[in-house]
């Protein structure tokens, strides 16, 4: 009688919100930072009570990879820094997840971009990620791991690895 009891009340007891569906709601690739704001709020909580989870983590690196493209210069590397650390915590769960190599790699290149000079160790972290994106699944975000493995060859000077025919290649 407790067990009937008990399930009837579990019955009734609303599931714990899926807080991935309300980040995937509000991305939007940096076209609305409102809302890439609100869905690394959302992801940050979540991480709080699940900090190993893969899906927030990748989701987490997704979040300030766009929020750090749509604030000022002088506080893009904060978001990237902060896009790098759980990306490396997403690889280190699931070492042959597309995802958390992707959006490592992608903070990898933001940092790059506003860091000032050529971080060659970053520029080399970028170009491994992508690298292993590419094996992993060569069309993930419509095959963008191509895209930014063509950048880097054409903006890197051929004195520090860059290469015009292989960026067009």
């Amino acid at each position: 009688r407790s067990l009937l009891n008990l399930s009837l009340i579990l019955a009734f007891v609303p599931a714990a919100p899926d807080p991935n569906s309300d980040i995937d709601r509000l991305f939007s690739y940096g076209a609305d930072p409102a809302s890439e704001k609100q869905a690394l709020e959302i992801v940050e909580r979540a991480l709080k009570t699940q900090p190993n989870d893969y899906e927030l983590l990748c989701r987490a690196g997704r979040s300030y990879y766009n929020t750090g493209e749509g604030v000022a210069d002088r506080d893009k590397v904060q978001y990237y820094n902060r896009g790098i650390a759980v990306g490396g915590r997403a690889v280190d769960q699931k070492k042959d997840g597309v995802e958390g190599h992707f959006w490592l790699a992608a903070n990898h290149g933001g940092y790059c971009r506003v860091s000032g000079g050529i971080p060659l160790k970053s520029v080399k972290k970028v170009r491994e990620g992508m690298e292993t994106v590419l094996r992993l699944n060569d069309r993930y975000e419509e095959g963008s791991a191509y895209v930014a493995l063509g950048e880097i060859d054409r903006q890197l000077p051929r004195l520090f690895g860059g290469d015009d025919k292989r960026a067009v290649a």
